[in-house]
């Protein structure tokens, strides 16, 4: 159960963390996201807001990881639920002031600066094997599936992300392609500082096992 305590910090700092880069990338101003495109997107051809849309690309995408072997953990459910009730509380406090009148040089560097804070989260809260987030579940079944570099699953994954949410509507910039290259790169990055093994799984709690054997 004290293994179980260092775990669970590592995903509530990791998911911050995330939330932090995610509040830097948009505070920069230089596009969304290619997943907030999407969002975007959906909600424009769908009865959907942007909350839902969300949710429901979560749990489609969190089904597909499992069926290729990528089982979801408590770690997916708390990705799902803390990643928004943090960044809304980091826009909330101001912790990122807006930086649209600043020059295009500073912006696209906060907006990298982001990126890599959100390749840290994501890398701390897959080291702790209780699940990765929905889309990272897909990444490492991707990655897993083709033997590629999480770095090359995650960058393919963005970058279809990016092209069905501007087909469907979603709003677009240069940030977003900056995201869709870089946030594979950065999450391979973080997982090698954190001595994190390629492919790595969840790994079920003493808890579970117990349950499971039962």
């Amino acid at each position: 159960m004290r293994s179980l305590f260092p775990r669970l910090a590592s995903i509530v700092f990791g998911l911050f963390c995330f939330s932090f880069g995610i509040v830097v990338t948009l505070r920069s101003e230089v596009g969304l996201g290619p997943w907030y495109v999407l969002h975007q997107g959906l909600t424009r051809q769908f009865p959907l807001r942007f909350g839902e849309a969300n949710i429901a690309v979560g749990l489609v995408i969190l089904a597909v990881a499992w069926r290729f072997g990528q089982p979801p953990g408590p770690g997916t459910i708390m990705n799902m639920f803390l990643v928004g009730i943090f960044t809304d509380r980091i826009l909330d406090a101001g912790l990122v002031p807006p930086l649209g009148e600043f020059p295009l040089t500073v912006r696209v560097a906060a907006n990298l600066a982001g990126i890599f804070i959100v390749g840290l989260g994501s890398g701390l809260y897959i080291r702790a094997r209780l699940g990765a987030g929905p889309r990272d579940s897909l990444m490492l079944a991707i990655s897993r599936r083709t033997s590629r570099p999480v770095g090359v699953a995650r960058s393919a994954l963005e970058i279809v992300v990016f092209l069905v949410g501007v087909a469907l509507g979603g709003q677009w910039g240069l940030g977003t392609l900056l995201f869709a290259l870089g946030i594979g790169p950065s999450i391979q990055i973080a997982l090698r500082i954190l001595q994190v093994p390629h492919g790595v799984r969840f790994q079920p709690t003493a808890a579970c096992t117990a349950r499971r054997s039962a």
